[in-house]
């Protein structure tokens, strides 16, 4: 590859190796669409090292299979160990075109209006790369000098239909709104995971995907087609081509020309209109009920304005998967993608975890119980700390709320990897539940009572003996789990 600029250049992701993978034997490399389809039940998982990428290439790879083969049949093998049929993939050929990155006429993910040039960063398709007046902290960025290799550009542009955010006037959200926790199944091979993902469509009009229409609007009422919403292009993008002499991706870090400039403009507004709603229900997306019981989206929660974000997120999330059919069986594993936003259009952090089956033996609603139990138990234990933490002559706030909301990520860490044995019902299973507070309570209790006098040291030992209390919870009854006061949970 010349340092000229490539006018003409063919990058086609049927073939390029673009997508990360992690295979069987334990190797990592990447490849193109046609060997992803080829090797399905060799490849282990995506190894994308940031969740929004993992999440955006395993829709992108599901569009592809209901475009290629529509919707499953009843009935239809849910594990499938074999490589997808050739015929499955010859669609893909046809339509090669569709999915060059470059080039003078169509374009994968691309469009432009009549003599538009491309002057926006390249960085802008890359959420964790500083653009502009971005804090750029140990990482160090400069629009239009830095870029993006072409697997970089191709990734950026799959994140456009789940993670766009808003961005000022003109610059709408994806189809989403502020995107949502995302489910995905984990099965033991790519294979296995489409298969889990595949499942048959609401409606019997899939419609068409935006590589095929990546200039079309959303409807402002009525149903949304599967393949549209998984793949609707809030932005209009068009990459200038690489130019310059080789440099580091600003995202991977791979030495080749870059991508420095594109097209990158809002769409206007895609607010509904009327009374009939859009209707569009994402197959992905974590729900749970909210205060009011309405079963609604869950979003990431904002780190910075809530030092108390992490706390409870693991019970949330497995009330939100009680409710979901994505982990169906015994054994069966979920990822779990968070992503925490400022003010709706700024992304703070992506996180990932690997949940199990959170139903056990009892039903939806007796695990939803389960949940709330651990919830109540826990916020007592706040209530138990402020009731013996604070000297009575002391004119300081108290520290109990924070203390708290410092260690119950961890021990809902630590829980998490015991689920199963809570939502049995026995009560040897809660025993232990309780016991992984015990080191964090002896920690809070030392930078609480300082043990100079025999009275602090009462109430260190007090302290670190607080564990949760859920005998009260078999009885039906939150408000045990309350100080006399009735006040807020910590």
């Amino acid at each position: 590859m010349s340092a000229a600029t490539h006018h003409g250049e063919v990058y086609n992701l049927l073939d390029e190796p673009w997508i990360p993978v992690l295979m069987a034997d334990g190797s990592n490399r990447r490849v193109g669409i046609m060997q992803a389809f080829a090797d399905t039940h060799r490849i282990r998982t995506i190894a994308a090292s940031n969740p929004m990428d993992r999440v955006a290439i395993l829709r992108f790879l599901l569009a592809l299979l209901y475009w290629c083969r529509g919707n499953p049949a009843d009935g239809a093998p849910q594990d499938l160990n074999d490589p997808f049929l050739d015929g499955w993939i010859t669609k893909l050929e046809e339509y090669r075109p569709r999915f060059n990155l470059f080039g003078d006429n169509v374009r994968f993910y691309q469009y432009r209006k009549r003599g538009e040039v491309p002057d926006a960063p390249a960085n802008y398709l890359i959420h964790e790369v500083p653009t502009g007046t971005n804090a750029a902290h140990f990482r160090h960025c400069r629009d239009r000098d830095d870029g993006l290799c072409a697997a970089c550009c191709a990734l950026g542009l799959l994140r456009l239909p789940v993670f766009t955010t808003s961005a000022g006037r003109g610059r709408s959200p994806g189809i989403n709104s502020k995107p949502p926790v995302y489910v995905v199944p984990e099965g033991s091979s790519l294979s296995q995971t489409l298969a889990r993902l595949w499942r048959p469509a609401a409606t019997g009009d899939l419609g068409h995907p935006s590589w095929i229409k990546p200039k079309r609007s959303l409807p402002s009422s009525g149903q949304v087609p599967l393949l549209m919403g998984l793949t609707w292009l809030p932005r209009r993008v068009w990459l200038d081509d690489r130019s310059g002499p080789p440099a580091a991706c600003a995202a991977c870090g791979e030495w080749t020309t870059l991508v420095r400039t594109c097209v990158f403009e809002g769409l206007g507004s895609t607010k509904e209109e009327g009374t009939t709603k859009r209707d569009w229900v994402d197959p992905h997306v974590l729900r749970a009920p909210d205060d009011k019981g309405e079963v609604v989206p869950v979003h990431g929660r904002d780190p910075v304005a809530r030092p108390d974000a992490a706390v409870g997120q693991w019970s949330l999330i497995q009330t939100g998967l009680l409710g979901s059919d994505v982990v169906r069986n015994e054994g069966d594993r979920a990822s779990v993608a968070n992503f925490a936003t400022v003010q709706n259009d700024k992304y703070l952090e992506a996180t990932e975890r690997v949940v199990a089956n959170p139903s056990g033996p009892l039903g939806v609603a007796q695990n939803e119980g389960v949940y709330m139990r651990w919830d109540s138990a826990s916020r007592a234990v706040g209530f138990a700390l402020r009731r013996i933490a604070e000297h009575p002559k002391s004119q300081k706030p108290p520290r109990a709320a924070s203390l708290i909301a410092s260690i119950r990520p961890h021990v809902e860490h630590r829980v998490s990897q015991q689920a199963s044995e809570l939502l049995t019902g026995g009560e040897d299973g809660w025993a232990r539940a309780a016991e992984e507070y015990a080191p964090m309570m002896v920690a809070v209790a030392r930078a609480v009572a300082p043990a100079a006098t025999v009275a602090d040291t009462e109430r260190r030992r007090r302290i670190a003996a607080i564990r949760p209390e859920f005998a009260a919870a078999t009885t039906g009854s939150a408000d045990d789990t309350q100080d006399e006061e009735g006040g807020e949970t910590d």
